[in-house]
């Protein structure tokens, strides 16, 4: 399980906020694994839905010809003890009946509860998530500016704040920054991404 598949680093503005992202979903028998996408086609040698697969059958899969589809609890027993890891609850409506339940009993049987913090673009997914712990870290993300986003994230108690690196402005940098908020640009691929990161901080 050497690639931990789409495992992607999201570098925040504060480089102490740096973890690792990985994306949740739930099989058809409601384990929470580890894929990108909401199907299969692009990351494995087969086609279809995540959720129309048995845990067994996504097993079967092959990503770049040797791995296989991780489940969430495998990925947080590699990780415990050593990175940061934010986990994105890949929740779209009534997509996965019970998601966040799921993915919380895997973070507290492999003790990682202190490593994490879940987002999603799916903000109700947010509100269950809470109403299931008072103490896990929480953040939002989105495919837009969101200047009027701050009371919700007060009253959830959501510390993060995902943004599309394309529309990140000093002014929206500063806006987040202020309400004590950490700052997710997102995704920041390059080199050029990140200097452009550090120039509206400067810009602040």
């Amino acid at each position: 399980m050497d690639l931990i598949l789409q495992n992607i680093n999201l570098f925040l503005v504060d480089k102490k906020h740096c973890s690792n992202l990985y994306n949740s979903q739930l099989s058809k028998d409601g384990i929470p694994v580890v894929m990108h996408d909401y199907t299969v086609d692009r990351m494995s040698d087969n086609k279809g839905m995540v959720r129309d697969y048995t845990l067994d059958e996504l097993k079967r899969f092959r990503i770049r010809e040797t791995e296989t589809i991780p489940t969430l609890e495998e990925t947080l027993r590699l990780l415990k003890g050593k990175i940061n890891i934010m986990v994105e609850l890949k929740q779209a409506g009534d997509l996965y009946p019970g998601l966040e339940e799921k993915v919380m009993e895997v973070i507290r049987q492999t003790d990682t509860f202190d490593q994490i913090i879940i987002i999603s673009f799916d903000h109700f997914s947010i509100i269950r998530t809470r109403q299931l712990s008072r103490d896990i870290r929480l953040g939002l993300t989105s495919s837009c500016n969101m200047p009027y986003v701050f009371p919700f994230m007060k009253e959830f108690g959501c510390e993060l704040l995902g943004v599309p690196i394309r529309i990140m402005t000093a002014e929206y940098t500063e806006m987040i920054m202020e309400q004590g908020i950490i700052v997710g640009p997102w995704p920041v691929d390059t080199i050029a991404d990140r200097n452009g990161l550090r120039l509206n901080i400067r810009l602040r």
